[in-house]
């Protein structure tokens, strides 16, 4: 590209409106009461959740995460870090995010996870809770930070079949359903 196009390309404006498609994926989550997986999927402007079965097979691709408070209806953007900067969403307010998560007590993380399924689609899968790690779960459970501290430092999840499945638990407010992460082929 020449110096004058650059030059008139700035100029236009074009880098304020020119930018790459915003992709959107469905979510998959766990029913905690149910121990079933749920798939959200966004048709127009309404959501529509449907049942997908008691386990998940597939290739972690990438690990995000948010924060989110369902009370007061506060999440930030996806982020790599902690200290990444984000938008926390219903505050209207960007900042680091551990200031924003000690400044707003009630904000909780989720890893998001860039799931590919078998079929070659790409979900993303919510992880939460009890499903990031719990002084609840069984001995033969393994938490999401567990999970990824098993591999080796030469592996990688993204070279691994995934299995997520749901667990029961009991903790002070009952028996619900936990994801317990299995590596794969």
């Amino acid at each position: 590209m020449s110096e004058n196009t650059q030059d008139l390309s700035q100029w236009s404006g074009e880098e304020f409106y020119r930018r790459p498609p915003r992709l959107n994926f469905d979510e998959i989550r766990l029913n905690g009461n149910e121990g079933s997986f749920k798939r959200v999927k966004k048709v127009n402007q309404e959501y529509i959740t449907e049942d997908i079965g008691k386990e998940l097979k597939g290739t972690i691709l990438r690990v995000r995460r948010r924060l989110v408070d369902f009370k007061d209806k506060l999440s930030t953007s996806e982020h790599n870090h902690p200290n990444d900067i984000v938008m926390l969403f219903g505050a209207n307010e960007k900042g680091v995010a551990k200031e924003l998560r000690q400044k707003y007590q009630g904000l909780k993380t989720q890893q998001v996870l860039y799931f590919l399924f078998e079929n070659g689609e790409v979900v993303k899968v919510i992880v939460r809770g009890a499903s990031l790690g719990s002084e609840n779960k069984p001995e033969d459970s393994v938490s999401f930070y567990e999970y990824l501290n098993s591999f080796e430092s030469k592996e990688h999840c993204y070279e691994y079949e995934t299995i997520l499945i749901p667990k029961p638990e009991k903790g002070k407010l009952g028996t619900y359903f936990a994801i317990h992460f299995e590596k794969g082929k």
